[in-house]
């Protein structure tokens, strides 16, 4: 039987939070590319910002339910 020390720093319990992070980290920049963007084709833009925004805050919850 695993301690509770070993479960919450497993590999995959460490890949989720990577990959948590890592998209947390990236929803930023697109939302930013997205605002500037929108300079040049105001739809494509919008949507990229959009999108940014969506995973940012999608990122926000998961990483609150996100359990070691």
């Amino acid at each position: 039987m695993a301690t509770s020390l070993e479960k919450s720093h497993s590999k995959l319990s460490n890949f989720k939070l990577t990959i948590l992070i890592l998209l947390a980290s990236l929803s930023i920049p697109i939302f930013i590319f997205g605002w500037m963007f929108t300079n040049i084709n105001e739809m494509y833009g919008t949507f990229i910002m959009i999108f940014g925004g969506i995973l940012f805050l999608l990122t926000l919850i998961w990483l609150s339910k996100f359990k070691r």
